[in-house]
């Protein structure tokens, strides 16, 4: 049982990895799910409490597809409209 859930949480790791170079924000949140479902999957194992470092390092990645990296700043989303000086 705590095989086939490590396999689905490695498969999960290097599917959000590769969606946070290339994916859109609805594809990363979507991933990030599936990642948060196999992290409480094993909890519910009892495997973190067995393996900390790998918890950390999955929550690592975890944090760091969180929404708040990916929002745009309203600058850079809707056009600049400050009057510019023409001479």
């Amino acid at each position: 049982m705590i095989k086939a859930a490590l396999v689905k949480l490695q498969h999960r790791c290097e599917r959000l990895t590769s969606i946070l170079a290339f994916g859109t924000a609805t594809e990363i949140s979507a991933a990030r799910e599936l990642l948060r479902q196999s992290l409480v999957e094993l909890y519910q194992l009892g495997y973190w409490r067995e393996q900390p470092d790998q918890f950390k390092r999955h929550m690592r990645l975890f944090r760091a597809s969180g929404p708040d990296q990916f929002t745009v700043p309203a600058s850079m989303s809707a056009p600049d409209r400050r009057g510019r000086y023409i001479p």
